[in-house]
């Protein structure tokens, strides 16, 4: 992420002892891995439109730009769904009037969370919210002209989620330092790509087709 002059990045699905994703992915129309799993979590990009799905919905004869999933989810159509209590760094990707908001936490319960996410009034106001590898992994990388954010995690990830902005602009000379927590917002019509940096499995990265 630190050779793009401005980006938002952050690490992205759980991956197995080999370093290759989980779950379905598609990067730049192309399937990575076609293990779906049904029952987590997928965010789903074509164009400018974004939604957060269970893996079961993605339609792949669809042709998405992008799809990655996590899991648990933990808003769904603004409703905070049944979680555990369990505390962890956390990565998060959340939906809310048409941005894609990037969230990276320090240690915090699930429920917790989710419940800040979901909040209007209080919190971030996500109509849809899923979780992304978290723990060690979790990491939030971010250079723009008016704010530069280095949340790092205590180990490497071998996939991550970036978003660039449409026509970068040079970084600024100044910018502010965040500190262990943030969340970012993207707007659909200022980016220009949403894009996964993932190892490619020997067995599978074909254009997608008719086939799932």
């Amino acid at each position: 992420a630190r050779a793009y002059p401005q980006v938002v990045a952050m690490n992205g699905s759980f991956f197995d002892p080999q370093g290759y994703p989980m779950g379905l992915v598609v990067d730049e129309g192309r399937l990575i891995s076609s293990t779906r799993q049904r029952n987590w979590g997928a965010l789903f990009v074509k164009g400018a439109h974004a939604e957060i799905a269970t893996g079961l919905d993605v339609n792949l004869e669809d042709r998405p730009d992008l799809v990655l999933q996590g899991q648990p989810i933990l808003v769904r159509h603004g409703e905070v769904l049944k979680l555990k209590d369990q505390v962890a760094k956390r990565s998060v990707v959340c939906l809310k009037d048409g941005l894609l908001l990037m969230v990276a936490t320090s240690p915090v319960a699930a429920d917790t969370l989710a419940t800040y996410l979901a909040d209007t009034s209080r919190g971030l106001g996500c109509r849809d919210a899923m979780n992304l590898d978290g723990g060690p992994s979790s990491a939030l990388f971010v250079r723009l002209d008016s704010l530069h954010l280095v949340f790092s995690g205590d180990s490497e990830v071998p996939n991550a989620l970036a978003a660039f902005p449409a026509q970068p602009k040079p970084a600024a000379e100044k910018a502010p330092v965040l500190g262990e927590a943030g969340a970012v917002q993207a707007g659909a019509a200022d980016v220009a790509a949403a894009d996964l940096v993932i190892p490619s499995h020997p067995k599978e990265n074909v254009q997608l087709g008719s086939d799932d």
